[in-house]
């Protein structure tokens, strides 16, 4: 799911896209997050598992997965909001959107 943000005065970067991944504390695990030209954002992890976090069983769940009855991973539901309320992709498409700005007027100058 990709974010559109609706802006009439935004600069338009000269890039298409940019990423960086980022360590994920509500998924537990590295997710890329993009921002497109169009000030527009998606996150990797969310678009490829969803909501959810995985671990690796523990316990009985552990042998089980040795054993090859079930998987060694565990999915569980996470309090992941989405990209679009997303507090880390905001920060980033922020920090981009200054620099931009920032560019822009050496530029004018």
């Amino acid at each position: 799911m990709i974010n559109r943000v609706e802006s009439i005065d935004r600069p338009v970067p000269n890039w298409l896209v940019t990423s960086t991944t980022i360590s994920c504390v509500t998924v537990g695990r590295e997710a890329t997050i993009m921002v497109y030209k169009d000030w527009s954002t998606a996150c990797a992890y969310h678009k490829r598992w969803g909501p959810v976090r995985w671990n690796t069983r523990r316990g009985i769940g552990r042998a089980f997965a040795w054993l090859g009855i079930v998987s060694d991973v565990k999915y569980l539901a996470s309090d992941c909001p989405g990209p679009v309320e997303c507090p880390k992709i905001g920060e980033y498409r922020n920090r981009l959107y200054d620099e931009e700005v920032e560019v822009l007027s050496e530029d004018s100058k």
